[in-house]
């Protein structure tokens, strides 16, 4: 977000870039879900603590994907 900020990019390309972070986050929510998925049926050891570690992700890429789809409009509106 500075970044962009930074760049003094227009409207256009804000949203553009904006989008671009939107498809790429859920992209990774896909695959840790699959990656969850895979351990559903009776986790132990090492695998449980992947399972976890991954279930972690899952929570911090949920909440980054639901603040970036809650961004202003324009970069303007960004406050640094």
């Amino acid at each position: 977000m500075r970044q962009l900020g930074a760049t003094g990019a227009s409207g256009e390309t804000f949203r553009f870039q904006m989008s671009n972070v939107q498809t790429w986050m859920s992209v990774a929510l896909t695959n840790e879900e699959t990656c969850t998925n895979g351990f559903r049926s009776g986790v132990s050891g090492e695998a449980k603590a992947v399972y976890a570690r991954a279930a972690e992700a899952k929570k911090y890429t949920s909440n980054a994907l639901a603040l970036a789809k809650r961004r202003p409009r324009t970069c303007n509106l960004l406050i640094f």
